[in-house]
């Protein structure tokens, strides 16, 4: 009916207009701690010099570190998780498609991959982006150290959030044509379709979250082995600050 048709259409604007308000204060968040001046201005010599930087070469050596840790990483994932996805994306043409020939869910499952991928990248982005510089002003205070961890939280959780809304909200739209939504025989196979969506996001993000757990647990049983040899520290000791 012409009233579903408008609340419909309504609907959309609602979560495209969230989806890039969501973006907006992202964007601002991340600004903001971009505007964090980790150097206080010292020239590359002056970093290099102890009486100078106070520690904060050390501060910026460590960041740099865990960035090409994390890239590395992202880059190992991915590698086993293409072949993976190529052969589910197989599987589900061969078997939860309505007919032989159609990719429908297929297609919606290698968008949610694709989707949680890139989602996956900027929370790990902005993740590494954030933490020495959250260490930087936690030096000052614990209050601006949380500031910095809050916003950098507000950029992970609403530029995923949008972004993955919107592109759901793009596929129903591009879907409800393809199918012919008004006929009401299509509307189960048309939800059963757009759930591939989901599909495709949650298997990556269970391949991020074991993965993710298992490259951590690694990193923390090492830092902690460096502190007893190196440092003599007990075990899982507060002064050792990678554990």
């Amino acid at each position: 009916t012409v009233t579903q048709q408008m609340d419909f259409s309504l609907s959309v604007i609602i979560i495209y207009a969230s989806g890039v308000l969501g973006l907006i204060w992202a964007f601002f968040n991340y600004k903001r701690i971009e505007a964090i001046n980790v150097t206080g201005g010292l020239s590359d010599f002056e970093l290099g010099s102890p009486t100078k930087n106070n520690g904060t070469n050390m501060l910026v050596e460590i960041g740099g570190h865990i960035s090409r840790g994390a890239n590395a990483f992202l880059f190992a994932e991915y590698t086993y998780i293409a072949p993976f996805m190529v052969v589910m994306t197989i599987i589900i043409c061969l078997v939860a498609e309505k007919e032989i020939g159609q990719f429908y869910t297929a297609i919606a499952f290698v968008i949610g991959a694709l989707t949680s991928c890139v989602s996956g990248f900027i929370g790990m982005r902005i993740a590494v982006f954030s933490n020495y510089r959250t260490t930087f002003k936690a030096q000052y205070s614990l209050s601006e150290g949380f500031k910095v961890a809050y916003r950098a939280g507000c950029v992970m959780g609403f530029c995923l959030v949008s972004i993955s809304l919107m592109v759901l909200m793009s596929l129903i739209l591009v879907y409800r044509s393809v199918y012919n939504y008004d006929q009401s025989e299509n509307k189960a196979h048309f939800w059963e379709t757009i759930a591939g969506y989901g599909l495709g996001g949650s298997t990556i993000a269970l391949f991020g979250r074991v993965g993710g757990g298992i490259y951590t647990k690694a990193a923390d049983v090492g830092a902690d082995l460096v502190g007893k040899l190196e440092q003599d520290l007990p075990e899982a000791s507060p002064k050792n600050p990678a554990t």
